[in-house]
């Protein structure tokens, strides 16, 4: 039987506690590959990819909601349906995405940009974190009203520290 989406749910639960855990410990590994993982492979790929990356966007997501929850990866958001429509939307905002991501980097000088833009074409793991797992964490908690509000606030908040002031508002919209 299909679980009815609710538009306000008010179940903290197990998972969802997990998933704000996190959220949160994202934030010190952003700043310390924004501010030390330009400098150093070895920072970067240590925290950013493996503390980050695989183990709390990941593994961490995955290990909850496929061996605790039984829900496979539908439970992380990962479906056929509407295939081609994602597709088409996500090649748009990841257009739109990148004009943001030249203009932030803009601040840091002489920087190759294509590196980075075929490194967040190319990995899933932001959405994966913040959509497949946050947003329908959240979702199951506190129903689909809140879920996208509570996600954005928390891809806003990993980003504190390593954005300018202004350049985390776009992020939450």
């Amino acid at each position: 039987m299909i679980e009815k989406r609710k538009a306000f749910n008010f179940t903290y639960r197990k998972d969802t506690l997990l998933a704000t855990i996190t959220a949160f410990l994202m934030l010190p590994v952003y700043y310390v590959n924004t501010h030390y993982g330009m400098d150093s492979v070895a920072v970067f790929f240590i925290v950013f990819i493996v503390v980050g990356h695989l183990f709390l966007n990941t593994l961490i997501p995955a290990y909850v909601v496929i061996h605790m929850g039984g829900e496979g990866l539908s439970g992380l958001g990962i479906t056929t349906h509407n295939l081609i429509k994602s597709i088409v939307i996500s090649i748009i905002l990841a257009v739109i995405g990148s004009y943001q991501l030249m203009d932030v980097a803009k601040d840091f000088g002489d920087v190759d940009l294509l590196p980075h833009l075929i490194f967040n074409g190319l990995v899933l793991w932001e959405v994966l974190f913040v959509y497949g797992w946050l947003q329908l964490r959240f979702e199951k908690a506190f129903g689909y009203i809140l879920a996208p509000i509570l996600s954005a606030l928390c891809f806003c908040f990993y980003h504190v520290g390593s954005f300018a002031p202004a350049e985390i508002l776009p992020l939450f919209l």
